[in-house]
């Protein structure tokens, strides 16, 4: 059920109710989804994988970024100065 395919779905996003431990709750959603389905995170984890992989994303835009302003120095500095 929670493979990934057309029909199935891999992630549950669960509310405890107030006065419940996360710790409890989570031994409590592990029950539930049976063996082998163990892997359980809180949302912040969650947010620090994302912030993870844009890092990386975001450091080759700012190269390719760097890349295009010096060539674009580079094709002005030639109509000036070689410019016919």
């Amino acid at each position: 059920m929670f493979g990934r395919g057309p029909a199935t779905f891999d992630r549950i996003d669960l509310a405890m109710k107030p006065g419940t431990s996360p710790e409890d709750g989570k031994a409590r959603a592990r029950r539930a989804a049976g063996a082998g389905r163990s892997t359980s995170q809180r949302p912040a984890s969650r947010a620090n994988q994302a912030e993870a992989m844009l890092s990386g994303y975001t450091m080759m835009v700012n190269l390719s970024s760097a890349f295009a302003l010096f060539i674009g120095m580079f094709i002005v500095y030639n109509s000036f100065c070689h410019g016919g």
